[in-house]
């Protein structure tokens, strides 16, 4: 999610957020790049399109980064 800054050692500190409630993160925190699995749940979404965001925080100078996430159910 958040590019790795060369100057780092390890690559930077990391914390993903996301308020979506038919969307699981397999990981919120890290280190460097890593990376995360986005996971939905359908089981109690109507048909149509549902949208929301996950925002990346990180100790870097292009933080917050902001992942657009579009989820469409068909009947």
């Amino acid at each position: 999610f958040v590019r790795k800054d060369r100057a780092l050692a390890s690559g930077p500190n990391w914390h993903a957020d996301e308020n979506i409630p038919w969307l699981t993160l397999s990981q919120t925190t890290g280190v460097g790049p890593t990376t995360v699995t986005a996971t939905v749940d359908t089981a109690n979404l109507s048909p149509g399109t549902h949208t929301g965001t996950i925002v990346v925080t990180g100790d870097t100078g292009d933080s917050p980064q902001l992942i657009e996430v579009t989820l469409t159910v068909t009947p």
